[in-house]
């Protein structure tokens, strides 16, 4: 579904196209959760994960396809005891992801509102990639050794 993914390794996939589709977007969270937990990731570590997610999955479909109900938003997973890798890919025009990651402010800051999302989605993250016109993002949460749940 999602090219920068491990290939091959991808545990789930879905597609939406609102906020409507809550029941869905719930089961998927709750199969990402659930295969955290079955990992041994921290339970703050899970949380954390479910925020990103979420808002992920907001900017997908409020940001990137602008609420059109025509386009849809694919979202894949792969978790393992190493580390949590999610991907979404909306059907919009991207944005200009490199200014939004530089101009990512401290709370307070003048972008702090506007780019309130990313900014927590950078925050609880190790890695995030962008493809080019930024429709596609893939968020990379590395297991921490001795953590424990």
């Amino acid at each position: 579904v999602i090219s920068l993914l491990p290939a091959g390794e991808s545990r789930c996939h879905m597609n939406f196209y609102t906020l409507a589709e809550e029941k869905e977007i719930d089961l998927f969270c709750s199969f990402f959760l659930a295969e955290l937990d079955q990992n041994a990731y921290a339970d703050k570590t899970i949380r954390q994960m479910r925020i990103v997610l979420i808002e992920l999955i907001l900017n997908a479909i409020y940001h990137g396809n602008a609420g059109d109900l025509h386009k849809k938003v694919k979202i894949a997973y792969h978790v393992d005891m190493q580390r949590a890798v999610v991907g979404i890919q909306d059907q919009g025009n991207g944005f200009d992801w490199h200014a939004s990651l530089s101009n990512i402010c401290d709370e307070g800051g003048e972008n702090y509102t506007k780019r309130h999302g990313l900014s927590i989605v950078k925050h609880y993250i190790d890695h995030i990639l962008f493809t080019e016109n930024g429709n596609c993002v893939v968020a990379v949460k590395y297991r921490k050794k001795g953590t424990v749940t």
